[in-house]
């Protein structure tokens, strides 16, 4: 498709053909041609929107233009384009994320806001939608595809059904499916998934992957199904499969977590590799402000040994294979006038940024500032932890489950509808094995491994009781997590944990993937529970807490996962909460360690607000045994 289909371009034909003159004309510059791979001296010549014309200096025949760009010997590279990302992670909204990526050279992202979908349902969509539309930034958006993302196994704020999704797909700037992270009902051909699929299949859409690990007849089935892409290789070897397998790769380098080095090497003596594009996925605002986006990934690129002009290749033309735009990834004729100018290509901040023909941003400053209301799109966010507030709620109970559902410890509040049509046993504890005796009982224990992601191991230990609740007091390791239904559903689990470097005190927050639930690590009860108050309070967030006092917190009132604050504010009370938050743990750098830590649908062991997850299996560990 062409991005500027409905545009006239009758006046572009005049203006290239030198019957009326361009606006503008960048001279003195080295063009890195990516249809090509060539560098070489050019003079390019911008209609309205557009690019009229690319000459060799001084041969341009055209009249002269309403203005001329200097270089100064800069090179001009395509604008960026991010395949894969959710705006929500970086805390901002769509207007200031754009504020903070053009000056990187980012020109077109398209995204996937089913964390807000997650939060807000169709609704949150469409306000995303309308923010992101107030800034020039080419913001295109995929219909969320599985909120929640797997009804079995959580409850969220909100259901997407596919009428809903059917809706979404008619807005002009809604390209197709976003990331279909169940791959299991994909592959086991369940009614929802295929409804879900049949809403883009049916108008020829893009449908966007997510298959963690799959290979075999899985990958093969989940490819059957229409999926396109993926932008969850860990390994070379995964990489090369899916290559193999006609896949279109996103490889991403992100704020939890970097597999670039292995999914590099295992396409290095690939010889077509068209298929591969970047993205990055989950970003936080500090690293944008810092080190950049998507340049940020094609530097690394090029530093694990791929060379230039196709990490920036990658990063443009490939991208606009993916997703079928025609008019927008190269400087040549005809194409959109996404420019940058920048002095090496290594992946560094451009010095200027064209988009659609205007100046964009320059020296690391954006021209264009979001309108004041922007953030006022979104409406407040009530946060629930009445569950919370029962004596004995954060415990863990050494009693067995009589007849609950799977994984639900503590259960739900007992007011709630969940919790009286399960016939939940409000004593019982989530992977507590039927042997538990008086002075102990077997349990089900997380062990969280320090470069973050998912938890990808657990096994069951023995614990001593006192009082009848587990005691934890004799190993400093082991804290507890709680994953509290925060939209009035009623729903809490609490699970044992080791490695989460957790030392003292409590640490709660409302970012946590995709359900974005209320999350509580902690050692105290009385700690969790304040830092639980926190939260509530600021409409969702971050707190820590320590010996009864909130040591710091970050408010992220928008759908309880965003900041109504611009990159460079946000990046200033993120880096003030994570000093202050430092001292609960034995490592730093925890903001987004454990955004992932109740995401059913990857692979390793998960805590929802409903159980412990085996995400392979996709089933309770309850239900293993």
């Amino acid at each position: 498709m062409r991005i500027s289909s409905h545009a006239d371009r009758g006046r572009l034909v005049d203006a290239a053909a030198g019957r009326i003159p361009c606006d503008l004309r960048i001279v003195n510059c080295r063009l890195a041609n990516v249809i090509t791979g060539e560098v070489y001296p050019a003079e390019v010549s911008l209609f309205q929107q557009w690019i009229a014309s690319v000459d060799e200096p001084g041969r341009c025949a055209l009249p002269a233009p309403a203005q001329i760009f200097d270089a100064e010997g800069a090179y001009l590279i395509p604008g960026f384009i991010d395949t894969h990302i959710h705006v929500e992670s970086t805390m901002l909204t769509p207007s200031h994320f754009a504020e903070a990526v053009l000056p990187w050279g980012t020109t077109t992202v398209v995204t996937d806001p089913h964390e807000i979908a997650n939060v807000l349902g169709t609704e949150g969509v469409l306000h995303m939608a309308e923010d992101a539309s107030s800034m020039p930034l080419r913001h295109f958006i995929l219909a969320p595809s599985c909120v929640p993302a797997n009804p079995a196994l959580e409850t969220g704020g909100a259901v997407l059904t596919p009428q809903d999704i059917r809706l979404l797909l008619e807005h002009p700037n809604i390209l197709g499916l976003g990331e279909v992270m169940d791959f299991d009902g994909v592959c086991r051909n369940e009614p929802r998934m295929q409804e879900e699929l049949r809403c883009g299949l049916d108008k020829d859409l893009f449908l966007q992957g997510h298959a963690p690990r799959l290979e075999g007849p899985a990958l093969a089935s989940y490819l059957c199904a229409g999926i396109d892409s993926d932008h969850e290789c860990r390994s070379g070897e995964e990489c090369l499969n899916k290559l193999r397998l006609g896949m279109h790769v996103n490889l991403k380098s992100t704020s939890l977590s970097n597999h670039l080095a292995q999914t590099l090497a295992g396409i290095r003596d690939v010889p077509w590799r068209d298929r591969i594009s970047l993205c990055t996925d989950d970003v936080h605002a500090q690293t944008i402000l810092t080190h950049g986006h998507l340049n940020r990934v094609v530097g690394e690129a090029i530093g694990h040994g791929l060379p230039a002009l196709e990490a920036i290749r990658f990063a443009t033309l490939h991208a606009t294979r993916e997703y079928g735009f025609r008019d927008l990834g190269a400087i040549a004729p005809g194409f959109l006038a996404d420019i940058q100018l920048v002095r090496e290509l290594d992946g560094g901040q451009p010095e200027h940024v064209f988009l659609g023909g205007q100046l964009a941003a320059s020296h690391g400053q954006c021209l264009f500032s979001p309108p004041e209301q922007a953030a006022g799109l979104f409406p407040q966010v009530e946060i629930h932890m009445e569950q919370l507030r029962r004596p004995g709620a954060l415990g863990i109970a050494a009693e067995t489950a009589g007849g609950g559902v799977p994984g639900i410890s503590a259960g739900a509040d007992p007011g709630s509808a969940s919790g009286i049509s399960a016939g939940i046993d409000l004593g019982s504890a989530s992977g507590i094995a039927a042997d538990a005796d008086n002075n102990s009982a077997s349990i089900f224990v997380l062990q969280y491994k320090e470069n973050g992601g998912p938890f990808n191991g657990g096994r069951y230990e023995r614990l001593p009781v006192s009082q009848g609740f587990l005691d934890f007091s004799g190993d400093e390791e082991l804290c507890r997590m709680c994953v509290c239904n925060r939209y009035g559903s009623g729903e809490k689990a609490v699970a044992p944990m080791r490695g989460s470097g957790l030392l003292r005190g409590a640490y709660a927050f409302t970012v946590s993937h995709d359900s974005h639930n209320l999350v509580i690590l902690y050692h105290d009860e009385a700690d969790a529970l304040l830092a639980a108050e926190r939260i509530r309070e600021m409409g969702g967030g971050y707190a820590a807490v320590c010996g009864g006092k909130i040591l710091a917190d970050l408010a992220l009132p928008v759908g309880g996962i965003m900041s109504r604050h611009p990159v460079q504010k946000l990046a200033e009370e993120i880096h003030h909460f994570e000093q202050a938050a430092a001292e609960l743990f034995a490592f730093p750098g925890n903001l987004l360690r454990f955004a992932t830590s109740s995401l059913s649908v990857l692979p390793g062991y998960i805590l929802t607000d409903r159980g412990i997850v085996d995400g392979k299996l996709q089933k309770f560990v309850d239900e293993q045994q």
